[in-house]
């Protein structure tokens, strides 16, 4: 008998104040990308709006500019913006105003949604009943995706990608559409039709009962969810 686990990597984030401002917001973590979304805020007296964190008394800056809805998406790979560190750090928000002063305000990050939990199952040594080992996970190689391990499979699309990662008990996908600015996530389980859609500042639940192909692509969240649906009815003989 042996141990097998898969962690899926999902969190999503409230971003608030203790201030008089009403701030609003929200970071979304996921195992290729962090994203940040927040909104404007609205007085006609602010100049410009620096997003900052400190870390061992030292400052490091975020992005700075004028007073306007910010949407950063920072590639794990690449952290050209270190979104983690600023949500593992103290963050600050320094607003500057027209007459050249300036206040920080701290922000407050509340998470309100993850995805993380480990799934644990104590497998009998019999390939039969372990998911990673069968030979239906050939088909993701068949459909262009990449294998970047034993447990995580990926298929890179023009606007988006397809990430899926595969356990002994559960398959997770995790499909991210960029949509201009934004990174919307469709995060599902094999186990399950509801599909739960992240957006910047909104989250709803859709089920999705009919396959798309998305032979040419994707073209928004809906049809990477029907896409998912249809990876799902290749890996499940029972859904085809």
């Amino acid at each position: 008998i042996y141990l097998n686990n898969i962690k899926n990597k999902i969190k999503q984030y409230k971003i608030t104040s203790d201030g008089e401002f009403n701030i609003s917001g929200n970071i979304l973590v996921t195992n290729t990308l962090t994203t940040l979304f927040m909104n404007k805020i609205e007085d006609n007296n602010i100049s410009y709006i620096t997003l900052y964190y400190k870390k061992d008394n030292n400052e490091y800056l975020i992005c700075s500019g004028s007073n306007m809805t910010i949407n950063i998406i920072d590639y794990n790979d690449y952290k050209e913006y270190n979104l983690k560190e600023f949500l593992n750090n103290n963050a600050y928000l320094r607003i500057g105003y027209n007459d050249n002063t300036t206040k920080d305000i701290k922000l407050i990050f509340t998470e309100i949604y993850k995805n993380d939990q480990i799934f644990s199952d104590e497998i009998k040594n019999n390939n039969d009943n372990i998911i990673k080992t069968d030979n239906r996970l050939d088909k993701l190689i068949d459909l262009g995706f990449k294998k970047e391990s034993e447990s995580d499979y990926i298929k890179e699309f023009d606007n988006g990608n397809l990430e899926i990662f595969v356990g002994d008990n559960d398959i997770h996908y995790s499909g991210t559409y960029f949509k201009e600015k934004e990174a919307i996530i469709i995060d599902a389980h094999d186990n399950s039709d509801t599909m739960l859609v992240m957006y910047n500042d909104d989250n709803k639940k859709v089920k999705v009962t009919e396959i798309n192909k998305c032979e040419n692509g994707c073209k928004d969240e809906y049809e990477y969810a029907g896409y998912i649906y249809y990876v799902k009815s290749i890996l499940n003989e029972k859904r085809i």
